[in-house]
């Protein structure tokens, strides 16, 4: 959602910035109606911005009215250029509104190569149904759907909408390149604000001379520009996609739901109207008191307290996902979660919350951002673009973190989606932002060891054992509970060799630690290749899948996200009448964020030797200088990893 100034309201700002355009389109000796008509020529389109495009984007202007705290306009025009059927995606348009919002005023018009008109959208082209997400029990989001398709490229489309705001808390940010491939002629954004209201913003790409600042009838407007902004490139482990494009963020001092008015001056102000929010949403039913009380009596330390009430909450509930009204926000009672046995991240979390206060344990729900990273987070910029809940419990002598919709996850794991991130604990008394649990390579272990019997036909009996820990862990806690021919199917998918059968798979997660263990027993139809009396063997049978890197010119720093280790040892069992004749040489590399091991010993008897590997990234950033020696470290890892073993018939 992008927002702009309503029409009656642009005032004298706007009246003085059209007048600027209109002289500069003078000079140039272009009129204001032929600049528009050029904009719905594909003709018009500089080299530079259909370079590698499917779809450029000639106009992009939004202006965002905000009247008082809750309640503002949106204005959208958009302008857009597909060049071929791979930008087809750009002629689909998704209005997603509920009770806070609704759309008006939804013109859209077909333009052919030229400019001229070849459709125009009417209303009962427009499809205005429930939306669904698939993940929600119940909810209360509908979408407005059209298509502007045609067959003959390139054409241009024009749309514009208003869009009504009853009741919000974040400015959406301005993104006007979603993707790759599409690049920007002209992009506007403008937000007026009563001059008794703050903003904050913090924008990427987008000229330091931004924005430009006008003050008329006790109004403040803000506007920013962007002009021939060429495709963008992601590159692996490259930045934030907002770090590459055009972005905009913004945050106003004051906000309203649902009369429920808030402040986002600082994080304690934020914090406080969520916990007003979840006020008295915490009683118990009786019943519950009576088994909250029956822990309490059976177990003595706090945290044995904290485990048992954790079990029972995986036990007796399910996550569901409620979206109704301020519920986005807002939590369910601890009353509706008991009686119904489930509940989204907020009601699950305030569920145990709810125990473990009447235990006497204090606690905390915390605001999080869960999964991927939209923008990198700035402590210093107070906005909301959290879309989860889980739990802080403080010990005397232990901090613990509680994943609340987790039926599997082990007391104090909160999940890779979760660590490394800020959060904001909440209460009617204080939002007081903090850092969840790291996760780096001395938490993800991956551990693979084997025994692998040789046979002199190329095939072979391999008995495999994994121990993961931290995030690695994860797949295998989630295996432990899929049925038996799941299993057989995920490890099929995770091993490398080429022909082989499972015989056997046992899978096991620790209930207390994050860790997990897999066990099998595999026939391999084919591990050597053979040439006279010799047999040839790659060692490395359980760890090939390290990514490599292109050459070409790099340009964003490299970031490493999830820190790991990898060890593997395998020991392979000659078959009788042979011995080694050829092992690959040790090999050692080191770089700036972690290190790659491989070594191959011969036991004392001659009868089997051991394979080693041992790699190690840990999380951080490395400059783009670095990128050519990273990437040779990773050729080389590559290279190593396809060292062969010779053995020989005696």
């Amino acid at each position: 959602m992008n927002i702009t100034l309503s029409e009656k309201d642009m005032s004298m700002s706007i009246i003085t910035y059209s007048w600027i355009v209109l002289t500069f389109l003078l000079l140039a000796g272009i009129s204001p109606a032929q600049a528009e008509q050029n904009l719905l020529k594909a003709s018009t389109i500089s080299d530079e911005l259909t370079n590698e495009a499917d779809v450029v984007i000639r106009l992009d202007e939004r202006t965002f009215n905000y009247e008082e705290p809750g309640k503002a306009t949106i204005n959208v025009r958009k302008i857009i250029t597909i060049l071929n059927v791979d930008g087809l995606y750009a002629a689909n348009f998704d209005l997603y509104y509920d009770k806070f919002s609704k759309y008006k005023k939804i013109k859209g018009e077909m333009y052919d190569s030229e400019g001229e008109r070849i459709k125009r959208l009417r209303g009962r082209d427009i499809d205005d149904r429930p939306a669904s997400s698939g993940i929600s029990l119940i909810d209360d989001y509908r979408i407005k759907e059209f298509a502007l398709v045609n067959a003959n490229f390139p054409y241009t489309i024009e749309i514009s909408y208003e869009h009504i705001l009853d009741g919000f808390i974040q400015i959406p940010s301005w993104i006007p390149l979603l993707n790759e491939r599409v690049s920007l002629e002209t992009g506007r954004y403008t937000i007026s604000i009563p001059d008794d209201i703050d903003i904050n913003y913090r924008m990427f790409n987008i000229s330091e001379e931004y924005p430009t600042e006008v003050t008329e009838n006790n109004r403040r407007s803000f506007s920013w520009e962007v002009h021939h902004y060429p495709t963008i490139k992601t590159e692996v482990q490259g930045s934030l996609f907002v770090e590459l494009t055009p972005t905009l963020m913004l945050t106003a001092s004051e906000f309203s739901m649902e009369k429920k008015h808030g402040s986002m001056k600082t994080w304690d102000e934020l914090g406080v109207w969520f916990g007003y929010l979840w006020q008295g949403r915490d009683e118990l039913p009786d019943e519950m008191k009576t088994f909250v009380e029956s822990v309490v009596e059976e177990y003595e330390h706090p945290k044995d307290i904290v485990r048992a009430l954790y079990t029972h909450l995986q036990s007796s509930t399910r996550y569901v996902s409620i979206q109704l009204g301020i519920g986005g926000q807002q939590t369910e009672t601890a009353q509706f979660t008991n009686r119904n046995g489930y509940g989204d991240c907020k009601a699950l979390t305030n569920y145990l919350y709810a125990m473990l206060k009447h235990a006497g344990i204090e606690s905390f729900p915390a605001l999080i951002r869960n999964g991927r990273m939209l923008y990198p987070f700035d402590p210093e910029f107070v906005h909301d673009q959290f879309n989860h809940v889980i739990l802080f419990v403080r010990l005397d002598d232990e901090d613990i973190w509680i994943e609340s919709t987790s039926s599997n996850y082990p007391l104090g794991y909160i999940g890779e989606n979760n660590s490394n991130r800020h959060a904001v604990l909440f209460s009617t008394d204080s939002g007081i932002l903090v850092e969840t649990p790291k996760s780096d390579s001395d938490t993800n272990v991956m551990q693979k060891k084997a025994t692998v019997e040789l046979q002199t036909d190329g095939k072979a009996i391999a008995s495999i054992q994994y121990n993961f820990s931290g995030s690695y862990h994860e797949w295998l806690r989630a295996l432990s509970r899929a049925l038996p021919g799941s299993q057989r199917k995920e490890l099929e998918k995770e091993l490398s060799l080429r022909t082989f059968n499972i015989v056997s798979i046992d899978v096991t997660a620790d209930e207390v630690q994050p860790i997990a263990s897999l066990e099998a027993e595999v026939e391999i139809s084919s591990i050597t290749t053979s040439a006279g009396s010799r047999l040839f063997i790659v060692p490395n049978l359980l760890s090939r899948d390290i990514m490599q890197l292109s050459t070409g010119d790099r340009k964003q720093d490299i970031h490493i996200r999830r820190g790991y280790t990898q060890r593997d040892e395998i020991r392979f069992i000659l078959p009788e009448g042979y011995e080694v004749e050829v092992l690959p040489a040790p090999y050692s590399l080191k770089f700036d964020k972690g290190y790659y091991k491989m070594h191959v010993s011969v036991s004392e008897d001659g009868r089997s030797f051991v394979y080693h590997r041992e790699m190690v990234e840990r999380r951080g950033v490395m400059p783009v200088s670095y990128y050519e020696d990273y990437r040779s470290f990773r050729s080389e890892a590559v290279r190593v990893d396809g060292s062969q073993v010779v053995i020989v018939k005696k």
